[in-house]
C-alpha cells in the first residue's frame, strides 16, 4: 500500500512505514510533534529575545530530527543554513535571526497541517 500524500510541508511517508498502516501508532505520534515542537518554539522564543545564540542553536539542533522525519524540507533546509551561520561562534545576527524567523514561520505553518491530519487520521479509527 502506497503511502497517501500529505500536505506540502509534512510528508508522513516515513511515519507510515514505520506505522505499518497502524492509524493509533500514527496519531501518537502526530500528537507527540504537537506536544513537543510548539513548546520548543517558545523556548527557541526566548532564546532569541535573550539573544542566547548557544541555547538557540541546541534547541534547533534537538528540533532537526523530527523535521527530517516528517521532510519539513523548507525547515530542515534553513536549519542547516543556520547551523553553517553560527559555527563555533553560535552568535545571533541578523541573518541568522533572518534564518530563524523563516525557520518559525515553516514549523507553525507544519502544525497547522498536522492538525489537520491528525483530524483527518482520527475519522479513520
Amino acid at each position: 500500500m502506497e503511502p497517501e500524500k500529505s500536505a506540502a510541508r509534512v510528508d508522513l511517508a516515513n511515519l507510515q512505514k514505520l506505522s505499518g498502516g497502524d492509524k493509533a501508532f500514527e496519531l501518537k505520534y502526530m500528537a507527540n510533534f504537537l506536544n513537543a515542537v510548539p513548546e520548543q518554539l517558545s523556548r527557541l522564543e526566548t532564546a532569541m529575545a535573550l539573544r542566547d545564540g548557544t541555547l538557540a542553536y541546541n534547541i534547533l539542533h534537538r528540533l532537526k530530527a523530527q523535521l527530517k522525519f516528517y521532510n519539513i524540507k523548507a525547515a530542515v533546509e534553513e536549519l542547516a543554513a543556520v547551523e553553517q551561520k553560527m559555527g563555533e561562534t553560535r552568535v545571533i545576527n541578523a541573518d541568522v535571526e533572518k534564518s530563524i524567523n523563516i525557520i518559525f514561520k515553516e514549523i507553525t505553518l507544519a502544525c497547522k497541517e498536522f492538525e489537520t491530519l491528525k483530524e483527518n487520521t482520527t475519522k479513520l479509527l
